[in-house]
């Protein structure tokens, strides 16, 4: 019997990782001649899906061209009919259409039928606006008499602070 010894283990451990890691939170293109493409979903608009994959800049892909997206992510997905939903695209029906998930159930739909497509925006906008200023005046009072010469000092001294969150 022969033993199969892989040497450093680490490495090819890590290398696994990699190479599933990576592909675990993107977004797939299953196009209708079988083609993947693999990246990040941004939006569907005007009938095209703006694709952006790891080794290229994004690029758009016609819609009649795929088949199905798989996606864990979820979407803001407006419909033609006016629904709109939150959901992640599960991959193909069992019908041929996309399979939409949202916490309500699964929808099923033609790729076409979506008017667009977006990725949620955040629930918060941070925005941060700090001011400070700093006014220091001094005002010397001499009087005079020359036999009284005594120093009168005026010091104020203002600081403001603003915040804005």
């Amino acid at each position: 019997m022969k033993y199969f010894v892989f040497a450093r283990p680490h490495a090819w451990f890590a290398a696994i990782c990699l190479l599933f890691g990576a592909e675990a939170n993107a977004d797939v293109l299953v196009l209708k001649n079988g083609d993947r493409i693999t990246g990040d979903v941004k939006r569907i608009w005007d009938a095209e899906v703006t694709i952006e994959p790891e080794y290229s800049d994004e690029f758009k892909v016609d819609l009649d061209a795929i088949s199905h997206i798989e996606s864990t992510r979820e979407f803001e997905i407006e419909f033609y009919d006016g629904r709109s939903i939150d959901a992640q695209l599960g991959g193909e029906s069992a019908a041929g259409e996309q399979v939409f998930t949202s916490e309500s159930g699964s929808v099923t739909a033609s790729l076409a039928d979506m008017l667009e497509l977006n990725e949620p925006e955040d629930a918060f906008k941070w925005d941060t606006n700090v001011e400070v200023a700093a006014t220091m005046s001094l005002d010397y009072n001499y009087e005079t008499d020359p036999e009284d010469a005594a120093l009168s000092e005026d010091i104020a001294f203002l600081l403001g602070i603003a915040a804005e969150f």
